[in-house]
């Protein structure tokens, strides 16, 4: 079976109460996946054990029919907070996962210069981080996780501290980009809208469970206008109703 299979997850800390209870899911190749909940309701914890950064207590999760034990190698991970080195400049940011093990090839160098390019960046290439605004920060931070070239690309509410209209300009940039390079996606989200906007499908988790799922069955590329269409209000509606509990018609 191919893509990433979440078979019966359960996960505690230290003793304490349930975080995720008995979690099954499937995220197939090339999709998209969003997760919204409230803010405790187990996230965060779902995602890294997803991505292979925390073992479950119980259950396990599957790659390919390969059970992930480890951080997933084809993986790339973009945070909160952009985590940028000070000390280094915006290109060497980027090259920084090779620079950890090697030195980056003329062929590397070339790359970071292309994904900046796509973040629309390229021209802060040698600046440092704080000189840069926080949206571009985030654009950085995104460019260095695509180094790699991963496969799988995992985001935990990258976008939360950015003003409206640069974080619609992200996600623009984010889905172009994970066309492009056919990336499986799963995004960690507070704002329903934003879910809507960027995914294939969106899960409403609940005090460590998955209480709802939502096909997104409008049309990718999408366009601003689609952010004021009938059917886009109409998922934010059952979206909102599932987090707030209320039972789907």
């Amino acid at each position: 079976m191919s893509g990433l299979v979440i078979d019966s997850i359960s996960h505690r800390y230290d003793g304490s109460k349930m975080i995720l209870q008995q979690v099954n899911y499937q995220v197939g190749d090339g999709e998209f996946h969003c997760l919204v909940g409230r803010s405790g309701c187990g996230k965060t914890t779902f995602l890294k054990i997803v991505s292979g950064l925390l073992e479950a207590e119980t259950g396990q999760v599957l790659l390919d029919g390969q059970q992930v034990k480890k951080p997933l190698e084809n993986a790339g991970f973009v945070f909160q907070s952009p985590t940028l080195l000070e000390w280094k400049t915006v290109l060497e940011n980027v090259l920084f996962p090779i620079e950890l093990k090697r030195k980056s090839t003329k062929e590397e160098q070339e790359r970071a210069k292309a994904l900046l390019a796509l973040m629309k960046i390229e021209q802060h290439m040698h600046s440092f981080p704080q000189q840069l605004s926080g949206g571009q920060q985030s654009r950085v931070a995104i460019a260095r996780a695509l180094i790699k070239n991963p496969r799988y690309l995992f985001l935990d509410e990258p976008f939360a501290a950015l003003d409206a209209i640069t974080r619609e300009e992200l996600q623009d940039d984010l889905l172009a980009l994970c066309a492009h390079h056919q990336m499986t996606v799963l995004f960690i989200t507070h704002d329903i809208a934003e879910a809507i906007y960027v995914a294939d499908h969106v899960l409403v988790m609940e005090e460590g469970k998955i209480v709802h799922t939502e096909t997104i069955d409008m049309p990718k590329p999408r366009t601003v206008e689609m952010r004021y269409s009938s059917r886009f209000n109409e998922l934010g509606f059952v979206l909102r109703q599932a987090l707030e509990g209320v039972p789907s018609a």
